[in-house]
């Protein structure tokens, strides 16, 4: 599927104020999320079958593909108090999805002087349940590192196609993480709320608005995905200005190999 996102952040005073702007806008209430990442890096380009047909076939020479990151994501349940995660029984029971991202696409970039470059960036993704199969091949040390974790904690609205999230990153500050194997990272329970450090100290909200479009669609529905995210854009403006990120700092493949 395409996804359309716009982003913003938020100084950590402002957060009640935008929930409170969001809901009306909405009307409804934000919804708490919680989800557990974890990150893994290709250590090769996974092989692809060619039949004698295409390596015979030389008019459309290959392109030289560069290993990317991959996440194992999963939803949390948080305590009532909002001080600890889904308990180590519970967590075992909850299931992964594989989920999979290519380079936000350029074409959203200004190109030429005087051309407004688009205030989303559209990328692909995948979002598939891992099964053991999936599991395996990314525990595996000669195809996949594991990198590290990190949790997102925050709300979602629902406008129309449009998620809202207003949310934080936090990563685990236990010594035993960074020593964590890939296979001992997706069986462990998720780190204790009281050991995860903000990603950003300053205490900042990221916010990002998207809208997913499933594969196949067609342009028409594209399209009415992108004027449905601006319109809502433009009316957010003066409380929280959405912009498209860098799309090089969302740059998926892995660099040094």
């Amino acid at each position: 599927m395409h996804e359309l996102v716009s982003f913003s952040q938020l100084p950590a005073l402002r957060e009640a104020q935008v929930l409170n702007i969001l809901a009306g806008v909405t009307g409804t209430q934000p919804v708490d999320i919680c989800e557990q990442r974890l990150i893994f890096a290709q250590v090769k380009v996974p092989e692809v079958a060619i039949s004698k047909k295409q390596a015979q076939t030389k008019q459309q020479p290959q392109q030289s593909k560069r290993p990317s990151y991959e996440q194992l994501v999963r939803s949390l349940q948080l305590s009532q108090n909002k001080s600890t995660f889904t308990t180590p029984q519970e967590s075992k029971s909850i299931p992964w999805h594989l989920r999979t991202e290519q380079t936000p696409s350029a074409s959203t970039t200004a190109t030429r002087p005087g051309q407004t470059a688009a205030p989303y960036i559209v990328r692909e993704v995948a979002l598939t349940p891992a099964t053991p199969q999936i599991l395996l091949r990314l525990t595996t040390p000669s195809l996949y590192a594991y990198k590290y974790q990190y949790i997102l904690l925050g709300h979602r609205f629902v406008h129309g196609n449009i998620v809202i999230r207003v949310y934080r990153l936090y990563y685990a500050s236990s010594a035993s993480e960074g020593n964590a194997s890939g296979e001992e990272a997706v069986e462990a329970s998720p780190p204790q709320r009281q050991d995860l450090k903000p990603v950003d100290e300053s205490g900042s909200w990221i916010v990002d608005a998207t809208v997913r479009v499933e594969e196949g669609a067609g342009a028409e529905v594209l399209e009415r995905g992108k004027r449905e995210l601006e319109r809502f854009r433009q009316g957010m403006e003066g409380c929280v200005d959405l912009k498209a990120g860098d799309r090089l700092s969302l740059d998926v493949r892995v660099r040094g190999v």
